[in-house]
């Protein structure tokens, strides 16, 4: 990533806004990502990442604005952001990582461990999947 992508990925981290709770509830307490339930491991998921935003070619103000709308902005597990990285939500679901990520969930609310692979390391669980 340049100087300029770093500079722009800050700003915009920065100035993510503080929705998270009003997300949380408005999705009925599910990942958006995988459709589990979430207990208290919820995160900001930008549905276009903000690494496109940072690279791209908008103003900083438009790239703020259009990064942080509240229709790219969703609640999801911390694991399942991860995994998603940077790819799109039509990316992800295109691939059916959603699956794999609801399986990995619902095995983490029982404690059972997938595959071998300790619960933390859901993205090389999904990783291997697709």
């Amino acid at each position: 990533m340049n100087t300029r992508a770093k500079f722009r990925n800050i700003v915009l981290r920065h100035t993510t806004p503080d929705t998270l709770p009003n997300l949380i509830s408005e999705q009925k307490n599910l990942c958006d990502l995988c459709g589990e339930p979430m207990y208290g491991d919820a995160v900001l998921e930008h549905s276009v990442p903000i690494s496109v935003f940072a690279r791209g070619p908008l103003a900083l103000e438009k790239a703020v604005k259009k990064c942080h709308d509240p229709a790219n902005i969703r609640a999801a597990h911390r694991e399942c952001n991860g995994a998603k990285h940077a790819k799109t939500r039509e990316e992800w679901f295109a691939r059916g990582l959603n699956v794999s990520a609801a399986n990995y969930q619902r095995n983490k609310a029982k404690g059972v461990h997938l595959q071998g692979f300790p619960r933390h390391r859901l993205g090389r669980l999904i990783r291997r999947a697709a």
